[in-house]
């Protein structure tokens, strides 16, 4: 289990802590300065100084540790109920987060979301856990984190069957679960059923992540992921060792020979998808991708998606989105 930074400039210095959170202010500016997008510079490009950072129970083994990865116990992964199992980080420059669990058979990543864009309503999304008749308890987990004391949060489950025990008390498909959560703790609940479609609502912004302990997924079905007002122009990601691994670009068509990655021009002939809506055209394309950091942008400043996904014999794999941009003032 591993912690990837992707700093935007050199000599950073990177603050591991347990507490002490310091806040600050969001100023709403016409003037597109670093880091900021959009027709109005409405939109963040994801890169921050405070995360939070949650993992949700699952199998883990060592990562190899490099310069911008950070090896983190066992004692973060949470198992049902609450527990104190997060992480909160802090930098002196503002960058891009990243968690992952390496296993040899049920790797994952996921792009961490800033501390200031943490949300009090969730809608969740989850594949179906795999199903084995030696694993059959795998299941499929939901882990919610709180940012503020005393935050009361309620979950309206969405099962496909079953039930959700939780102190001692059990809860079915409608069902509403509502406690009070404070800082630093973290829930988790679990069940085989999926949980996609339950809604998590919160009194203070909560840090939410959904997922399960073993899916069949091909990373390379999910290419077109992020909403196109979520693309970004330039991105720095970090790509994990130990797979063949790939990056997942999704551009408007006339732009598909615009993009410079980690310097070098990357318009070498291949082969894309196109997709069509109305006056609305997309294209899509992979490339192979070494480990380690890396640099992409388009030399138009095209907006574009870029998902990192790569794969290890015979069954592991893991996707994840290279970053996106977020609202940030409305």
């Amino acid at each position: 289990m591993s912690l990837f930074l992707t700093p935007i400039l050199s000599n950073s210095v990177f603050i591991f802590r347990w507490k002490d959170r310091h806040s600050y202010n969001v100023s709403n500016i016409c003037v597109c300065t670093a880091g900021f997008l959009g027709k109005q510079c409405e939109y963040s490009d994801g890169k921050d100084t405070s995360f939070m950072v949650v993992f949700h129970e699952g199998w883990n083994s060592p990562f190899g540790k490099r310069k911008t990865e950070h090896n983190l116990s066992k004692s973060v992964l949470p198992s049902d109920g609450i527990h104190l199992a997060e992480v909160e980080i802090h930098s002196d420059v503002r960058i891009k987060l990243y968690g992952f669990e390496n296993h040899d058979h049920h790797s994952e990543g996921f792009l961490s979301l800033p501390l200031r864009f943490a949300s009090t309503k969730y809608t969740i999304p989850s594949l179906p856990a795999y199903t084995a008749s030696s694993k059959s308890d795998l299941k499929n987990v939901l882990v919610i984190s709180p940012i503020k004391q005393n935050t009361t949060v309620s979950i309206h489950l969405k099962l496909k069957s079953g039930a959700i025990t939780y102190e001692s008390k059990t809860y079915k498909n409608n069902d509403i679960i509502k406690l009070v959560i404070n800082e630093y703790n973290t829930l988790q609940l679990s069940h085989t059923s999926d949980l996609s479609g339950t809604m998590v609502t919160s009194s203070k912004p909560v840090i939410v992540i959904s997922g399960n302990q073993c899916s069949y997924a091909v990373p390379a079905n999910i290419t077109l992921g992020g909403c196109v007002n979520q693309y970004l122009y330039e991105y720095d990601f970090v790509v994990p060792t130990g797979f063949d691994s790939f990056i997942s670009i999704t551009v408007r068509s006339a732009a598909v020979d615009g993009f410079f990655l980690d310097g070098n021009s990357s318009n070498s002939r291949r082969s894309y998808f196109r997709i069509s809506e109305g006056m609305n055209n997309f294209s899509t394309f992979s490339l192979s991708i070494s480990a380690g950091l890396h640099h992409i942008e388009h030399r138009r400043k095209a907006r574009f998606g870029l998902w990192v996904y790569g794969n290890k014999y015979p069954w592991d794999g893991y996707g994840y989105p290279a970053g996106m941009a977020y609202k940030a003032y409305n």
